[in-house]
């Protein structure tokens, strides 16, 4: 029987960094006419940012107290929106996403991971 690893801030925050990059590998230099077309990247984009904003649910709330500056609700709405109302989220809605929220939120984890390291 595998034992659980108990999961910590660090490892959510790295995860949401890794999804990050993800979504940066998977779009590449893509437009959006071609992005729409290809289904492959197109969901493979809308789950990590699902998965954005699952990791960010567990990030402790003193650690989103401290940094009350990150939309952190943000990310959970759209992995809400994503989720459950996923018949009214479009290409468009999905990339603009990636290309022009992850960018800021990816430079606030990446302080805060720096702020752990140095801790």
């Amino acid at each position: 029987m595998h034992k659980k690893k108990t999961r910590t801030a660090l490892d959510y925050l790295n995860d949401i960094m890794e999804a990050i990059n993800d979504v940066r590998d998977f779009m590449g230099p893509m437009d959006m006419p071609a992005f729409s077309r290809d289904l492959m990247t197109l969901g493979a984009v809308t789950q990590s940012i699902q998965n954005i904003g699952e990791a960010i649910r567990n990030i402790p709330r003193d650690i989103k107290e401290r940094h009350s500056s990150i939309p952190w609700k943000k990310f959970t709405d759209i992995q809400n929106r994503f989720l459950y109302r996923y018949y009214e989220v479009g290409p468009e809605e999905v990339c603009n996403v990636a290309k022009n929220d992850l960018g800021p939120l990816e430079a606030s984890i990446a302080n805060i991971l720096k702020e752990i390291k140095n801790d």
